[in-house]
């Protein structure tokens, strides 16, 4: 559902988004589980830092940043 909410218009753009729904999906909180799918593998909730000093980490973070807000958009 994330990745055909985000991609409906621009389908060849799937793949590139595909670890930022994964990533999405398995820190929402599930209902069945009553808790995250990843604090339910690893017994902790994933840690999200904005700040860095890596060129790549800073890039992917804008990067996803960029994405959130659109599936954001497309969601209202």
């Amino acid at each position: 559902m994330y990745l055909r909410c985000l991609t409906g218009d621009r389908p060849r753009d799937g793949l590139r988004w595909l670890p930022w729904v994964e990533y999405i999906f398995n820190n929402a909180f599930q209902l069945s589980l009553r808790e995250t799918p990843f604090r339910v593998m690893y017994a902790f909730q994933s840690y999200e830092h904005e700040a860095t000093r890596v060129p790549a980490v800073a890039r992917t973070l804008a990067e996803r940043a960029e994405f959130l807000e659109d599936v954001r958009h497309r969601l209202e």
